[in-house]
């Protein structure tokens, strides 16, 4: 096995005026996950080990903690419609190199729309309209720009064939 080799050791780091941001995330990491052993221990661990340990205890800690984290936010109510399990999505290893990056950043929440922009700028979230389309007392939000909005009705009809369009926000009506 390979020893923990990151240039810095303890007592380097107690030492007065010493400021590294890395390594207080990567200890504070370490206190997160409860294993304040391996910032103890440097000269002792093993790197694979280690990044067994942690790698276990991250995903134990979210798999515990991911089912109730979405509905905290709207943004997280949201996602929480598309992304139901802490894996990897199998359509991402199918797309094109360059669609990934472009689906991700939608779910995520990282685009330009107005449902974004418009909490950037602490505006109402019902005056962030649709910059396509402007229809009235329609939010510019996810389900409006895939299943509403007119600009992309001819986009929706080539790629989202005989399927059953549902607004998640009236899930609980009768509708």
């Amino acid at each position: 096995m390979v020893p923990i080799h990151v240039g810095y050791h303890l007592n380097y780091i107690n030492t007065p005026n010493f400021e590294s941001k890395w390594v207080k995330n990567i200890k504070s990491i370490l206190i997160e996950t409860g294993h304040t052993d391996l910032w103890e221990q440097q000269d002792t661990i093993h790197s694979i080990s280690i990044k067994n340990r942690i790698n276990q205890t991250l995903i134990d800690q979210n798999q515990q903690h991911w089912p109730s984290q979405p509905e905290h936010s709207n943004k997280g109510k949201c996602y929480a419609v598309f992304k139901v399990n802490i894996c990897m999505e199998e359509y991402l290893t199918k797309l094109n190199k360059t669609d990934p990056l472009s689906l991700l950043k939608f779910r995520s929440g990282n685009h330009f729309f107005s449902i974004e922009t418009g909490r950037w700028d602490d505006i109402e979230i019902s005056e962030r309209q649709c910059r396509q389309c402007h229809m009235p007392s329609e939010v510019a939000d996810k389900f409006h720009y895939l299943l509403k909005c007119p600009h992309f009705s001819k986009d929706r009809q080539t790629l989202i064939k005989n399927t059953i369009i549902k607004d998640p926000a009236c899930s609980n009506s009768n509708n």
